[in-house]
């Protein structure tokens, strides 16, 4: 045989291998293609449902920091409106009247002025609204990290 034909026979061999690879590589990326489609509709489906809880949890939280302050608004309410109540000393001296007057009025301090259940409710009341703010301050600390981790910082 010539070398020719050796040439032109390797060139046949050669070109038939290549087929067989273009074949391959063209199956290869048609299966790659299908998976990176599945990969990114699973991870479009993750996303698409952390999203819906994180709204849900936010507006869940927004709606408990609402019912927990007007909690707040009408506890405080109900207690100022006793305090006042019990702001007219019955049986007190005039002196004593006049003093709690001021007191009301930010005139004077309160020292020894209030009766002991006044204080009392007053000393629950900064009680209750200590633990208030202590939830809301947990509530605004949950919100700005789920803000952050949406935000992705």
């Amino acid at each position: 045989m010539s070398p020719l034909a050796y040439v032109t026979l390797a060139l046949a061999a050669g070109l038939g291998l290549s087929r067989c690879q273009t074949l391959d590589a063209r199956r290869d990326l048609a299966e790659f293609k299908s998976t990176a489609a599945q990969a990114a509709q699973k991870a479009e489906n993750t996303y698409r449902t952390k999203e819906q809880a994180l709204v849900e949890f936010a507006t869940r939280t927004a709606h408990e920091l609402h019912q927990a302050r007007e909690k707040a608004a009408a506890d405080t309410a109900a207690l100022s409106g006793r305090l006042r109540e019990r702001a007219v000393l019955p049986g007190a001296s005039a002196a004593t009247q006049a003093a709690a007057a001021a007191c009301r009025d930010l005139d004077a301090p309160a020292v020894g002025v209030l009766p002991g259940p006044t204080r009392e409710d007053l000393v629950d009341l900064a009680k209750r609204a200590e633990v208030t703010r202590q939830a809301l301050l947990a509530c605004q600390k949950q919100i700005a990290e789920d803000r952050r981790i949406v935000n992705g910082n």
